[in-house]
């Protein structure tokens, strides 16, 4: 971030709104690095979903072998969620808290338009952390519902495929955030 006076009007600089969330992205990378009770939850679930075809890769969620009992199968996704969100909502306290700094005031200063469109994309990423852990609630109160009621095979598979899109949410939303981090640290982002 540079001020007015020390950048002139050379391309590619705009003035902005009045404030920005800005990235902290040494502290994001450290929170996603050294948080490791959020990812093994997630691959928790991740494997509580999606079984093992015999060559490695991931079947569908219909050929899980743990539906022959499906009132186990639904005691443990119904804990693994609980325990996902758990983490999740202290993962993201800390993202929240370290790795973004929301309504920064930009009075006089000029940023580059690459500056304002990691803002945009930080403020949809810190925006999404409560949509997430509240969607991890729903998933729960589901399988607890199915418990109180009665397990029925098709429905414990019908929420064990809003599960698996639900990870796939959260897989996109955790490769944004490192490509952001990538960005504001200059780096080339690595898949994971």
């Amino acid at each position: 971030m540079v001020s007015k006076t020390e950048r002139g009007n050379s391309g590619g600089v705009s003035s902005n709104a009045s404030a920005m969330t800005l990235v902290n992205a040494a502290f994001l990378a450290e929170i996603k690095d050294s948080n490791l009770q959020y990812e093994q939850q997630r691959m928790v679930l991740h494997r509580l979903v999606h079984p093992q075809n015999p060559d490695g890769s991931d079947g569908p969620p219909s050929s899980h072998p743990g539906l022959d009992d499906s009132a186990t199968h639904c005691r443990k996704l119904c804990q693994a969620i609980r325990e996902f969100r758990d983490a999740a909502a202290s993962h993201f306290a800390l993202e929240d808290a370290y790795g973004y700094v929301r309504g920064v005031s930009t009075g006089g200063l000029w940023f580059s338009d690459r500056d304002r469109l990691d803002s945009d994309d930080a403020e949809r990423l810190v925006d999404e952390h409560p949509i997430i852990y509240l969607r991890c609630g729903d998933l729960e109160e589901r399988f607890e519902e199915l418990l109180y009621r009665g397990v029925r095979a098709l429905a414990v598979l019908e929420c064990m495929e809003e599960v698996a899109l639900f990870l796939k949410r959260i897989e996109t939303h955790e490769r944004l955030e490192r490509e952001l981090v990538c960005r504001r640290m200059s780096v080339p982002s690595k898949p994971r």
